[in-house]
């Protein structure tokens, strides 16, 4: 008992001075955000999210003597979350960018900040719903902060992806559209390439972002057909321009391709039976992510493999396979004896790869 009673006093003595009386500190201007207004529609901006707020001094701490403490513009803090939700202080719980701004002569009560992170992706480049508060600090209140409200505010993003097609485009046969994705998506994003049918939008392709872009596997009937690239970031859907594009018949006249066994740097198995790839085997070098380790990833020899792959008009191709945690891809293009832009693109768990080869008829 002689050891609680004077850590009890010495607690009430605490809350005397610094927790009833500080809190409120009563005369003291409140913490205002100023801009961007409640629910307001903003741009994405990749140096951050123009946000101001008042930054007058303000006591920290005050014990009635006379001489309280006093605070400024480097105590106030802008905080930046995905969600709502506060913490026991009172402020937003889950902050994923946390700035502090300044004042000018001109205005010296109000200060301005650049809202955002340099965390991938970048909050203040990735749409949907956000929310912002300013807070303080206060050494004589508990907590020893004081909070401003929380405001919601949606960003928006002004860029449209780009879609592009090759030149050369055959009926039922695969080809590989090129959608730059644009400012602020995130890698992983999925990007779905829509062809116009029956007064509706329907899929011809998906693939996903992948250091601004998606290479997508795209197939389309014959004719004239209107496409476009769709992808949704944070709730906002995005969309390319429509273009209309002329789909060739798969019986158009056909580059000539040597049948037989072929070689080249690279590559471990090709054979062209007729108008068909069969075996196609490509090394490549993967990377691996390892997180925690001294380095940041490994490499990891592996091996692109489609079993079988259609022969374009033109010579071209695009086969795709996908087993057991593993996706392959392998593009190119047979000119009489020559493969000619080959790549080879590869997927196992967590680790992926690209190569480059050629080939020549045996």
């Amino acid at each position: 008992m002689s050891r609680a009673r004077p850590t009890l006093l010495l607690a009430a003595v605490l809350v005397a001075l610094g927790g009833a009386t500080a809190r409120a500190l009563p005369g003291d201007p409140p913490v205002t955000p100023l801009s961007p207004a409640p629910e307001a529609t903003v741009p994405t901006a990749a140096a951050g999210i123009p946000v101001s707020y008042a930054c007058p001094l303000y006591r920290t701490q005050d014990f009635g003597d006379g001489n309280p403490r006093l605070a400024g513009e480097t105590d106030y803090a802008v905080l930046m979350s995905a969600s709502p939700a506060l913490d026991a202080e009172g402020r937003l719980a889950n902050p994923v960018a946390r700035v502090t701004g300044a004042s000018t002569p001109q205005d010296p009560n109000t200060c301005r900040a650049l809202l955002g992170s340099t965390a991938v992706p970048a909050p203040q480049l990735t749409p949907g719903t956000w929310y912002w508060q300013v807070s303080r600090l206060c050494a004589g209140c508990a907590p020893p902060f004081e909070t401003g409200p929380v405001q919601r505010f949606r960003l928006v993003t002004e860029a449209r992806p780009a879609l592009a097609l090759p030149a050369r485009r055959y009926a039922g046969f695969p080809v590989i559209a090129t959608v730059q994705a644009g400012a602020g998506v995130p890698a992983g994003t999925v990007v779905d390439v829509e062809r116009r049918a029956a007064g509706r939008w329907v899929r011809a392709g998906r693939g996903t972002v992948a250091a601004g872009r998606a290479r997508v596997t795209t197939t389309l009937p014959r004719g004239s057909v209107r496409v476009r690239a769709r992808l949704t970031v944070g709730g906002q859907v995005l969309t390319s321009a429509e273009r209309t594009v002329a789909v060739r018949s798969a019986s158009a006249p056909r580059t000539a391709v040597r049948a037989g066994r072929w070689s080249g740097g690279g590559v471990t198995g090709l054979r062209v039976v007729g108008r068909e790839i069969r075996d196609l085997r490509v090394a490549v070098s993967l990377l691996c992510p390892t997180p925690g380790l001294v380095s940041a990833f490994t490499t990891q020899a592996a091996t692109a493999l489609v079993p079988r792959a259609r022969i374009a008009p033109d010579g071209s191709f695009v086969a795709v396979a996908s087993r057991s945690g593993t996706a392959t891809r392998i593009s190119g293009r047979l000119v009489g004896g020559t493969l000619r832009d080959g790549i080879a693109e590869l997927s196992q768990g967590v680790c992926s790869g690209t190569a480059r080869f050629t080939a020549r008829r045996r």
